[in-house]
């Protein structure tokens, strides 16, 4: 009998739809209902590094950003996590493509992201405020 496994493919794009959808539905609860989570999002705190640490991880902010492109706030998304445009155009284009393309596939731009990734966190880190 042959088992049948989830495959990471299939993982990554079930987490970047509901991110997607989560992003769709901010904008369509603040267009039809008023309703800005944004306003309700920074009372609350998920990062367990920032928990620990009192500091950013380099990913924080990344859930209101996306909340805030949802709601067309791109100048709001990119103060809260500027590397969230990015990764919404990379989600996009793996949804849209059902497979990440063969030039995103090359190291160096894994090595692009990585860096950029540090750079954006360094910058944040030094502006700061505890």
């Amino acid at each position: 009998m042959k088992k049948m496994g989830i495959s990471s493919s299939l993982i990554l794009r079930a987490l970047a739809a509901s991110i997607l959808l989560c992003t769709l539905a901010s904008g369509i609860a603040l267009y039809f209902f008023k309703i800005d989570f944004l306003e309700l999002l920074p009372k609350m705190q998920f990062c367990l590094f920032h928990l620990l640490t009192g500091l950013d991880c380099p990913f924080c902010g990344s859930t209101r950003a996306f909340l805030a492109l949802g709601q067309l706030k791109f100048m709001e998304a990119i103060r809260f996590n500027p590397l969230s445009i990015v990764l919404m155009a990379v989600m996009i284009i793996y949804l849209c493509l059902k497979r990440i393309p063969l030039w995103l596939r090359h190291k160096a731009w894994a090595y692009i992201f990585l860096v950029a990734i540090i750079a954006t966190w360094a910058l944040r880190l030094v502006s700061w405020k505890g």
